[in-house]
């Protein structure tokens, strides 16, 4: 991605580059600097677009002979990563008015913090910190481009229900939609298809709101007349809440 920053921001960003991140005194530069929510904006997303799936180019370097798409899912957070801290670099340039619903306009395309975090795959850090986001305002159904950050999940999420390419990055994806359908993702063109159980030992329905504490939750898949199905089961119980 092409995206200009002030000198100023490329300070703050080189701090944040540092593996790990000079957190203090990156957060004493912005006290002393002001920067401007547009700075500190354009440099989380150059931020986020550094991590560009170095999880999944991490594991194809330390397992060259490997299949990739053979491996369990991986566990261990990789600390010589700059993914492994997207979440605190996030959560601090929020405190110094980073805008989660702010698109930039590129010759490359449109971009947008969230929408980049797709391309994170290293763990649920993806998800964890599109929570930080959507709780500090983030509109899940902001149109970047053609589609919104939803659509822009949920369209990868159906087709890897069958493909799965990769099985690891897959269920990463999978923690990013329910984060999304937690706050009110939803399709332009069709009725939300889920469908929500009563929740165990309980006769009230599941509220979809609880998919914000997402690693509470795991997925199974099937197929009902010849159509994938996503099942959403509770860790605590393995009881299905919803499907979709």
């Amino acid at each position: 991605m092409e995206l200009e920053i002030t000198n100023r921001s490329q300070q703050l960003l080189e701090l944040l580059m540092e593996i790990p991140p000079r957190f203090d005194v990156a957060k004493s530069y912005l006290e002393v600097n002001q920067l401007s929510p547009d700075e500190v904006t354009r440099v989380a997303n150059v931020y986020a677009d550094k991590c560009f799936l170095d999880f999944g180019d991490y594991l194809s370097e330390r397992y060259p002979d490997c299949n990739l798409s053979k491996l369990e899912i991986p566990t261990d957070i990789v600390p010589e990563l700059h993914s492994a801290y997207i979440y605190d670099v996030v959560k601090l340039l929020l405190q110094f008015g980073l805008d989660p619903n702010t698109v930039y306009v590129t010759q490359y395309g449109h971009y947008n913090i969230m929408n980049l975090l797709f391309h994170i795959d290293h763990g649920y850090l993806a998800a964890d910190t599109m929570v930080l986001l959507l709780e500090a305002g983030g509109d899940p159904n902001l149109v970047v481009e053609l589609e919104t950050i939803y659509e822009y999940v949920s369209d990868d999420v159906w087709f890897g229900a069958i493909e799965q390419e990769i099985r690891w990055r897959y269920d990463s994806w999978i923690h990013l939609w329910m984060v999304l359908l937690a706050y009110g993702g939803k399709p332009r063109s069709r009725k939300l298809p889920l469908e929500v159980f009563r929740e165990y030992d309980s006769n009230s329905l599941f509220d979809i709101q609880k998919l914000r504490n997402h690693r509470d939750y795991y997925y199974g898949i099937s197929k009902e007349k010849h159509e994938p199905v996503i099942h959403i089961y509770d860790k605590k119980n393995m009881w299905e809440v919803a499907k979709a």
